[in-house]
């Protein structure tokens, strides 16, 4: 043991030191003194003041509060009030997103969490009106009053248990609209029933033009759907956006349509796999395609992707034919690829695929078999590779082939006019067209013509294809 005062080493069981004489303290703490070898003597540390102990205090009591925070939170936040506030803002969400399920199961847990929320039965009862409102729009006027009666039984409900006079208010609202709803579903059955009446006989009638249609022979002429026969005008924009490379943009500026009648058809072929029809008329001028880029000028003259197939099954389809005549047009499967050649050209042949269309346009092998035309083909290689006709020669012997039967009126515009065929030439250049004068012309040279080397965005003649069968 050192002696506290001098520091010198005395027994562990010496009362006084033996060098200085002072009293050793002999309680249980004992303080030792190490001595440096220096001889220099160092203290033992001093204990913690309460500043030391300051920043320990600080963390306890901020875990402190975080804990009492906590746990108000957790305790104001499971009160059946803030339960039902928390639904309630859930179901105002649901409702403004049309949500109309969800809002309802939301506004039912406030309400069954707090039944004397005045705000929860207000916003159930403006769900179901407003699946009322949209169950009249689309045409359920009996399913709209018996939303309007859920609305007004929930204010009911609501008013009893709140004693709230607002509710009421918002009841005899909803009240009167249910009213005029049942009286427009009274007057829309009566309509209905009218309506039946009528559409039987619009199916008898189809019936019978359906039948005759079934029973024609090849070159008759029968009627099936309605449309107004239209001629377009377009403006044709070009832009150049590098050397020797411009796009050319259509857009339509004027339009003129016919009365809408029964489309006139010629009977092409009755077989086994049905009817397939060719309209007599030319029925609407549309461009092949409503863009033509220099660049990439095949894709141009592809049919797959083409803007005229796209109006034909959308626009031209939803138009001319009832639902109940869309019934009897058959699917038919439209081969993209007619020619054999070279290696070149039946490497670029092979962008053409088979298409799947309800409403399509002949192809010139299907012109050439379907009306029975001597081949114009064999002329075109000629012209194409040596030069041997000049095109007024050419043209002229292309309608001479066909005996003028492939001309097409257009009683929009009062003329004869030239019509699209569905596929590009041999040569994949251009599309192959009839000429004014009913000729097959593999050089297309009316869209030239019309709209000099803008390939496929002249403004052609459509004369629809359809098939009709069982």
């Amino acid at each position: 043991m050192y002696c506290i005062k001098c520091g010198v080493k005395n027994d562990d069981d010496a009362k006084f030191c033996i060098a200085c004489g002072e009293q050793i303290d002999a309680s249980p703490v004992r303080q030792d003194y190490s001595l440096a070898e220096n001889g220099v003597t160092t203290k033992p540390a001093a204990a913690k003041t309460k500043k030391d102990k300051l920043p320990f205090i600080i963390v306890g009591a901020v875990l402190l509060i975080g804990i009492i925070t906590f746990a108000i939170f957790f305790v104001i936040n499971a009160s059946p009030e803030a339960k039902a506030r928390k639904e309630l803002k859930l179901a105002n969400q649901y409702l403004d997103e049309m949500q109309y399920e969800m809002a309802i199961a939301s506004y039912n847990k406030a309400i069954e969490i707090n039944p004397k929320n005045v705000e929860a039965y207000e916003g159930l009862a403006n769900t179901y009106v407003a699946m009322a409102e949209k169950a009249y729009a689309d045409g359920y006027n009996n399913l709209a009053i018996e939303y309007y009666k859920k609305a007004n039984d929930v204010l009911d409900l609501g008013e009893k248990e709140t004693e709230d006079e607002k509710l009421e208010v918002l009841r005899q609202d909803i009240e009167d609209k249910k009213i005029g709803s049942e009286e427009i579903a009274v007057e829309d059955n009566r309509e209905n029933v009218a309506v039946t009446e009528e559409k039987h006989d619009v199916e008898d009638a189809s019936e019978d033009v359906l039948k005759s249609i079934l029973q024609a022979k090849v070159g008759d002429i029968v009627t099936y759907g309605n449309y107004g026969i239209t001629n377009r005008i377009y403006n044709h924009q070009r832009v150049a956006y590098a050397e020797y490379e411009e796009k050319v943009l259509v857009t339509e500026v004027a339009r003129t349509s016919e009365p809408v009648t029964p489309i006139e058809w010629i009977v092409l072929a009755n077989d086994e796999n049905g009817v397939i029809l060719l309209s007599k008329y030319i029925l609407d001028i549309i461009p092949y395609n409503y863009e033509y880029d220099s660049a990439a000028y095949k894709d141009n003259v592809i049919w797959e992707n083409s803007d005229v197939r796209k109006w034909l099954n959308k626009d031209f389809y939803n138009t001319a034919f009832t639902e109940e005549e869309k019934k009897f047009i058959k699917t038919t499967t439209c081969k993209g690829l007619e020619f054999e050649g070279d290696d070149y050209i039946a490497e670029e042949w092979n962008m053409l695929k088979d298409t799947v269309d309800k409403v399509y346009l002949l192809s010139a092998g299907e012109v050439e078999r379907y009306f029975g035309v001597q081949q114009s083909e064999q002329l075109f290689y000629d012209w194409w590779e040596g030069g041997l006709l000049e095109y007024e020669e050419y043209e002229v012997y292309c309608n001479e082939a066909s005996g003028g039967r492939l001309s097409a009126y257009s009683p929009a515009r009062g003329e004869n006019h030239w019509w699209w065929l569905r596929l590009p030439n041999y040569y994949f250049c251009e599309l192959i067209e009839v000429t004014r004068n009913g000729g097959i012309d593999y050089i297309g040279s009316d869209d030239y013509y019309d709209n000099y080397y803008y390939n496929g965005v002249g403004a052609g003649g459509v004369r629809p294809v359809i098939r009709i069968g069982l």
